[in-house]
């Protein structure tokens, strides 16, 4: 059982639990939305995807950079700094991964729920650190994050179109420079 919240203030059931079932992702709000069964507004998962604690890809940009205390930024320095970093924040995720195998009682085709609670946790931790140095990365190259999610999408969408999702398809061109 997940639990979700209501966004209607006067609804008289301010928090139901219920299986997700016959879920719809709103591409509005980039997560599980449902009706409430007793007054018919929308209804969230609780947890970092609420409305009040939103944040756009620009706003962690701007917030992440002032967290940012490394010598050499806007420099080749710099963008050597963080290509390390999520070389090595990445690192710490697969580890993470690698412990699921080695120290966690699951079946590796179960769903993500039967993961300890504590590994998670590790792992949406060292996700946090893998998207800082994205974003510094991105910032470094003189990228605009909300920009490169946009085209990545982008790119992604042209793929599926073509029913190439899987695979390496660097041979294609999907609206990304030729040169590169």
């Amino acid at each position: 059982m997940r639990k979700y919240r209501c966004n209607n203030p006067t609804c008289p059931v301010a928090t139901i639990a219920w299986p997700m079932v016959g879920y719809v992702w709103d591409d509005k709000k980039d997560c599980p939305c449902f009706t409430c069964p007793e007054c018919g507004q929308p209804v969230t998962q609780e947890g970092p995807c609420e409305e009040k604690n939103r944040l756009t890809i620009a706003d962690y940009s701007r917030l992440a950079g002032k967290t940012a205390v490394y010598t050499g930024r806007n420099t080749i320095k710099g963008l050597l700094y963080c290509a390390l970093g999520l070389a090595g924040e990445a690192g710490e995720v697969a580890n993470q991964a690698k412990k699921i195998i080695r120290d966690d009682d699951v079946a590796l085709y179960q769903k993500h729920e039967s993961l300890p609670e504590e590994r998670k946790a590790k792992l949406i931790d060292e996700l946090g650190d893998v998207l800082w140095y994205v974003v510094m990365s991105i910032r470094e190259l003189g990228g605009c994050p909300d920009a490169v999610a946009r085209q990545n999408l982008s790119k992604l969408s042209a793929r599926a179109a073509h029913g190439e999702i899987k695979g390496d398809r660097r041979e294609k061109d999907y609206g990304r420079d030729s040169n590169a």
